[in-house]
């Protein structure tokens, strides 16, 4: 079956400036959106790096204020708390320093204030208003300067989730505006990143141009720059791993993040499925980063798509040195996935729920708050109830 689907450059308006030395040209971004910036990181970076140091060296007077307190998984009290901050400062645009976390407040942060979200109601309100195809919203946020300091890739989306307090659910905003306007991968900004973060981070990248290629509709640009996205990330992981000193292993990790979410706006046929379901809901219901859950999570997925992904899966296994000629479709899904599960292992990292922190309590709540999120409905096999779900767990913890 031949290509069928579309790519509109015009939907993606990001710029990435990318290799080592490049946090050089920040002031000059930062001028072009206005002149007056506003910080957004986390305590770890704040106390234990001098990275924030660096970008108010660099910014000077231009910075007009810096929030530290960014909460894994992006609650709404940080958000607020952030938000109350940036009004009173009066900023031309967010940088976000840090992690997907610290990507996301700002997003949230620059969704707040665009849409006048002043307590925790006004995200309800928003949610409802955004699904509303309908709708059209005045104006648009003040623009995102991205500075990633990890491999998940928060950063070339439109969307982010957000975690009520009250239900410990993820709620998932997307807007095409919401889309940063500037990221700049400098590797020296990855030196300080604990190595399960980095490597952990790296794994969910692969989940992202996986995701990508298991997709029913296959589409030119997604198949190339997602092939080449796992074929870098399954090399520089174990390079980086072997040698965390490697600048240009870490810069050509960050191109392969980035390669992983390529035409997430601007192409047809993009899907995310099983692993991007469980991993947004255990990190709601038990608190664990995404990156770890992608760990545990994703050969498995694989393994469950196997039969419905011969061509993605046949990139995939490819792209990671595995040999497909004379293997059943079956067989290449499973190569694959255990080619992935190889990877894990070299990295020391985590392959069962229990080692993450997950209960076996909380199962049936990850189970059936999978079956509502939006990416279960685009796995390439269907899945039919909160029980498969569960079954699946239980086998991975």
């Amino acid at each position: 079956m031949g290509y069928r689907g579309f790519y509109d450059a015009s939907k993606d308006q990001i710029k990435v400036i990318f290799g080592e030395g490049c946090l050089a040209s920040l002031p000059a971004e930062v001028k072009a959106c206005g002149g007056k910036a506003f910080l957004i990181s986390d305590p770890v970076v704040m106390r234990e790096t001098d990275l924030v140091q660096k970008v108010s060296n660099l910014l000077g007077s231009n910075l007009v204020a810096v929030f530290d307190e960014t909460i894994p998984h992006t609650p709404r009290k940080a958000i607020l708390k952030a938000a109350d901050l940036a009004r009173s400062s009066h900023p031309d645009c967010l940088i976000s320093l840090g992690g997907g976390s610290t990507t996301d407040t700002a997003k949230a942060v620059r969704l707040a204030l665009w849409m006048g979200i002043s307590d925790t109601a006004g995200f309800d309100e928003v949610q409802t208003k955004l699904k509303a195809e309908h709708v059209k919203c005045p104006g648009a946020p003040i623009p995102q300067i991205a500075l990633p300091t990890t491999l998940v890739g928060a950063e070339y989306t439109s969307g982010m989730g957000v975690t009520n307090e009250a239900t410990h659910a993820k709620q998932v905003f997307v807007h095409p505006l919401l889309q940063c306007r500037n990221i700049l991968l400098d590797p020296e900004l990855t030196r300080y990143t604990p190595p399960v973060l980095w490597f952990s981070t790296g794994v969910k990248s692969l989940e992202h141009a996986i995701a990508r290629l298991s997709a029913p509709e296959r589409h030119p640009i997604v198949d190339g720059t997602a092939a080449l996205a796992v074929h870098i990330i399954g090399e520089e992981l174990r390079n980086s791993f072997k040698s965390p000193d490697d600048l240009g292993a870490r810069s050509r990790l960050q191109v392969g993040s980035w390669l992983s979410q390529f035409g997430s706006e601007s192409c047809s046929g993009m899907r995310m499925g099983l692993s991007h379901a469980l991993g947004r809901q255990i990190g709601s219901v038990s608190g664990v980063p995404h990156g770890l859950s992608s760990c545990v999570i994703l050969p498995l997925s694989m393994d469950y798509n196997a039969s419905a992904c011969q061509t993605g899966f046949t990139i995939v296994a490819q792209a990671l040195g595995v040999k497909t000629d004379g293997l059943t479709v079956d067989a290449i899904g499973h190569s694959a996935a255990d080619a992935i599960r190889f990877l894990i292992a070299e990295l020391n990292l985590p392959s069962r729920l229990r080692d993450i922190g997950v209960s076996r309590d909380a199962l049936p709540l990850i189970s059936e708050r999978t079956m509502h999120d939006w990416s279960i409905g685009e796995n390439p096999c269907r899945i039919n109830s909160a029980d498969e779900v569960l079954a699946l767990l239980e086998q991975a913890w």
